[in-house]
């Protein structure tokens, strides 16, 4: 299949880290981001093998609901899929009560702590 998908891939084999975020749906990451990781099941040879070496993967989440523990189940799951791609979640930023496109904007601590993720890698 020829689209866009196909540079995506150069870009994941070719990057130092990996930033994937996803605003919360339904105790889920979206339908495009989900995708996306069942695309990714092209970057395995015959052997079911990755075909690059390990990434550090942050993980950022979206959520209106404002309970941070609300969906780390599937959080905890979507860290262990990842690992099947070579993609190790080594931090993972999450914004609650996010109804408003400000909140992250606005929220001096959510800010550090993604500068902080990114500093650290």
């Amino acid at each position: 299949m020829q689209d866009d998908f196909q540079n995506m891939f150069k870009h994941i084999v070719d990057a130092d880290v990996v930033v994937f975020g996803s605003p919360v749906y339904i105790w889920q990451v979206t339908a495009q981001m989900k995708l996306l990781w069942d695309r990714l099941c092209g970057l395995f040879d015959e052997n079911y093998k990755i075909r690059y070496d390990a990434k550090c993967l942050i993980m950022v989440y979206t959520q209106g609901n404002p309970n941070a523990q609300a969906f780390q189940t599937s959080f905890k799951t979507n860290e262990e899929v990842l690992k099947i791609f070579g993609l190790n979640v080594v931090d993972t930023i999450l914004l609650t009560g996010g109804g408003d496109p400000n909140t992250a904007a606005n929220n001096q601590k959510l800010l550090l702590k993604a500068y902080e993720a990114g500093k650290a890698i």
